[in-house]
């Protein structure tokens, strides 16, 4: 088994903490064979005779290796042999591509020295190959539907494409016995499965069910450690995508694990809450539970577990516990957690159709559970929740803090026709279709048809600017702080790459037609007054009203806070905002002095809101000292009165 050592280690915090830019010089030019490969790679890419289902699991695999062989270029680690055995595997899945051949035909993993194929995939967001590692039963039929257990991988120091966390032989083989696929995605590596990490998780889903015959009810999600935290994450922000929810020796509740207190500075909170497995476990009413951990765990306490038990066990909701006496951390060394997890999920199906919904959510981008849809909250900060149920031909809605959820029952559940009454509110009968609650700032809620919106609401934080097509823009309107601007892009692009594994190339404001600007999240380093983005918006109109950026000042509000350009105690800004070109899109600024030089590579964005106005010196927790910090409205408006302003500013 790879990758299978140390785990995590401090609080929450990566063990090694890799200086920042250290990834940021450039690899050693590509070699002759190289840029051939990478030639016919291009262009089959774009060849509009290829058959999809060919194209689109060979191309990958073939990038995925060139990209190992760039990479390692000039590293001390690789041996000519390796190298020479990506271009090999490179070239073979070009081949296949034009032969018009699938991969692993008839193959199912038992006869891999790791019991396992690796896949992979192009990612939307920037175009980086990701692995993803398959086991199928012995006597795989295509004719039939098949359970599907996807596992999420520990944290190792290490992990990357060059060195993925595998399980071994054994387990894989666990799996297969039991007439199951079983999956394990890469997830970027040691991402804790948020952010781009749950993009990698949900997109390894949808290529399983393209490219392997999966019963869409019987999708099962499992993990251990930094996975077992992952799978409580994922599982409860989207609990109508599984059929059941396993966890080992996995996190619970972030707070107890970094030692922070809630009411510590709310920003923060938000950060943490939206994706912690204690605050969202009501989430998990339909969803059948497996929790194991060791008794002497050292590394994530078995209070963890616990405390999620405890907590489940309060809402009434069954969960199987087993704790490992005398065990540690490691129990997932072993082949029996395994197969505890291979036969509960045997008889579990996934709810499709619950009478009662129980949901919570931070953000309405993770606001889907079953037919509820979150699209929009009161306000930042507090949670959403919705209780709906269905009984006796009237539709009961319970809710706090939103401002718009779409029902959608199924017809077997609306019957001849339902009542609708929300928060005591009789709203007469459910339309036909979707139908669109509202709760305006003054009255009573409303309900109206909805016409379907397959997009999610585009909300932030800073963080999601990474999980749709994104590009780094160096504002050169300055000439004298355009190369600050540049070294603010590179640094940035170089924390993608040994973060996340993936390519962001940054690109000067001049350099970008108005079309490619408006198709995606744009990362804008410099001041807004200094971009030259074609059909870009004066400055002076462009930011949130209250808020403005100078040469001198930051303005928020009545606050007017002094830069410091060049000096020791220089300031900077993130500001998380709509894309002016492109409604569905958004822009992140990053002006003045760097961000996040006391955080992990992998922890870089975790705790920025949509405003920070920040100071050199460092937090307790590795964050820049906020001066001010904290989300805007629902509607992008700022409210001066919902930031956290640090003591000094408040005159304490």
């Amino acid at each position: 088994m790879k990758q299978r050592g140390l785990v995590w280690l401090g609080v929450g915090l990566l063990v090694c903490v890799v200086a920042r830019g250290q990834f940021a010089a450039p690899l050693d030019g590509p070699d002759d064979a190289y840029a051939a490969a990478h030639a016919r790679l291009t262009a089959l890419l774009t060849d509009p005779m290829l058959d999809p289902d060919v194209r689109d699991t060979n191309l990958p695999l073939a990038a995925l290796d060139l990209e190992r062989y760039r990479r390692s270029a000039g590293r001390y680690w690789t041996t000519v042999r390796a190298r020479g055995a990506w271009l090999d595997a490179a070239a073979a899945a070009l081949d296949r591509c034009q032969a018009g051949d699938l991969p692993y035909p008839g193959q199912t993993g038992a006869l891999e020295p790791d019991g396992c194929l690796e896949r992979a995939y192009l990612c939307r967001t920037d175009g980086s190959p990701q692995p993803y590692y398959v086991r199928l039963p012995d006597d795989y039929d295509p004719g039939r539907q098949y359970p599907m257990v996807v596992f999420l991988h520990g944290y190792v120091t290490d992990t990357s494409i060059f060195n993925p966390w595998l399980l071994g032989p054994s387990q894989w083989r666990l799996a297969a016995a039991r007439d199951l696929i079983l999956v394990l995605p890469h997830g970027r590596s040691n991402t804790d499965f948020l952010g781009i990490g749950e993009i990698d998780v949900l997109r390894v889903i949808e290529e399983m069910q393209r490219f392997y015959s999966i019963d869409p009810d019987r999708i099962h999600l499992s993990g251990t450690s930094m996975g077992g935290y992952g799978a409580w994450a994922i599982g409860l922000r989207h609990p109508s995508m599984f059929a059941s929810l396993s966890a080992m020796a996995g996190q619970s509740d972030f707070f107890l694990w970094e030692r922070r207190a809630r009411d510590e500075v709310a920003y923060k909170t938000w950060c943490i809450a939206q994706n912690n497995p204690l605050d969202l476990a009501a989430n998990a009413l339909h969803l059948p539970l497996l929790v194991q951990h060791g008794e002497l765990d050292h590394l994530v306490p078995s209070q963890h577990s616990q405390i999620m038990v405890a907590r489940l066990r309060e809402l009434s909701l069954p969960v199987d516990f087993e704790e490992y006496e005398g065990q540690g951390h490691y129990i997932y060394w072993e082949d029996e957690p395994f197969a505890r997890v291979f036969d509960f999920v045997a008889d579990k199906v996934r709810e499709t159709a619950p009478a009662t919904i129980d949901f919570r959510t931070f953000t309405p981008r993770q606001g889907q559970a079953y037919w509820l849809d979150v699209r929009g909250l009161a306000r930042w900060g507090p949670a959403g929740e919705v209780q709906a149920s269905i009984a006796n031909d009237q539709l009961q809605v319970t809710t706090a803090n939103l401002a718009e959820l779409v029902v959608d029952p199924p017809a077997a559940l609306r019957g001849a026709g339902l009542q609708v009454v929300v928060d005591g509110v009789d709203l007469g009968a459910l339309p036909a279709g979707p139908a669109l609650i509202t709760w305006p700032d003054d009255g009573p809620p409303t309900l109206a048809t909805w016409t379907p919106d397959p997009s999610r609401p585009n909300v932030g934080p800073a963080r999601e600017v990474f999980n749709r097509p994104v590009t780094i823009v160096i504002a050169s309107g300055n000439p004298t702080t355009t190369p600050a601007n540049t070294v603010a892009a590179d640094l940035l692009a170089s924390i993608w790459a040994a973060f996340a594994e993936g390519t962001l190339t940054p690109r000067l404001d001049t350099d970008l037609s108005a079309a490619e600007a408006a198709a995606g999240n744009l990362v804008v380093c410099g001041d807004p007054a200094d971009v030259r983005l074609a059909a870009w918006p004066a400055a002076e109109t462009l930011l949130p009203a209250g808020i403005a950026v100078t040469p001198d000042e930051y303005q928020v509000g009545t606050r007017r806070l002094a830069r410091g350009v060049g000096t020791p105690d220089e300031l900077g800004l993130s500001l998380l905002m709509p894309h002016p070109l492109a409604p569905d899109a958004l822009v992140w600024w990053r002006s003045g002095a760097d961000y996040g030089a006391g955080l992990p590579l992998n922890h870089q964005f975790d705790l920025l809101p949509d405003l920070l106005v920040y100071g050199p010196r460092r937090d307790w927790d590795g964050t820049n000292r906020y001066l001010l910090g904290g989300f805007l409205s629902p509607h992008w408006q700022l409210d001066e009165a919902a930031l956290d302003v640090a003591p000094e500013l408040r005159g304490e």
